[in-house]
């Protein structure tokens, strides 16, 4: 079960990371503001999650 959740976590990174890039990209490339650091919001939940997952799976 962990580690299909770290599985998909880890996709769900690799895809955001790939949008963020982009817009980054594309916000230079026209001279415009860079977009907020959202995934940084995505990986605590994430890290949070697994966290919780691995204490309550100890504690079983």
């Amino acid at each position: 079960m962990l580690v299909v959740v770290l599985a998909l976590l880890g996709g769900l990174l690799t895809a955001l990371a790939f949008v963020r890039w982009a817009r980054v990209e594309r916000a230079m490339r026209l001279r415009e503001p860079l977009p907020h650091f959202t995934l940084g919001l995505v990986v605590t939940v994430a890290m949070v999650a697994v966290s919780v997952l691995i204490a309550v799976s100890f504690a079983v």
